[in-house]
């Protein structure tokens, strides 16, 4: 049982009910709050059956220490998911546009979590996205496991963290 560990880490969930997603993108701020976990950023996305998104930011704690690489790194794998404009899709994007965008034959570290992260939207259900660093893992799956059974939490080594955050740097 690691309580905290060193890396960062993406933690998503996918929901079939809005209330539930919802309760769940309050609930990782408040864990955020009572210091169980350091949020760089969380986004709640609804993916309409045809594919459009809908997406909502929680606002960032001015109390909280900025990580520059860790707030890199996150705005990078977004971009991936939340691409705009792929393949014709409206502003936005669409699921299957974000896919294709995502579909990249180098098999780095960061590559391989910008497909996996690209999984979780799913056409007609609600997904919330955070990153954060210091995640006492075992309490914040505790506190989840209620409303969200399925959580995923994926570490993200430094070596990839510093290549999302070297792309970003790119893209600027």
């Amino acid at each position: 049982f690691r309580r905290w560990p060193v890396a960062s880490a993406l933690i998503s969930a996918s929901f079939d009910d809005e209330d539930v997603s919802r309760r769940v993108f309050t609930r990782i701020q408040e864990l955020h709050g009572v210091a169980l976990l350091n949020l760089t950023g969380l986004v709640w996305v609804e993916v309409a059956k045809d594919g459009h998104l809908e997406v909502m930011t929680a606002p960032h704690d001015p109390v909280a220490p900025e990580n520059e690489r860790d707030a890199a790194s996150f705005a990078q794998i977004l971009g991936s998911l939340l691409a705009t404009p792929l393949l014709g899709a409206r502003v936005g994007g669409t699921v299957e546009a974000v896919v294709d965008r995502i579909v990249e034959n180098e098999a780095t570290p960061e590559r391989r979590l910008r497909k996996q992260v690209a999984s979780i939207l799913t056409p007609g259900k609600w997904t919330v996205v955070a990153y954060a660093s210091q995640v006492a893992e075992a309490v914040v799956r505790a506190e989840l496991a209620e409303d969200a059974p399925e959580l995923t939490i994926w570490q993200i080594d430094d070596a990839a963290a510093r290549d999302l955050a070297s792309d970003a740097d790119a893209a600027s």
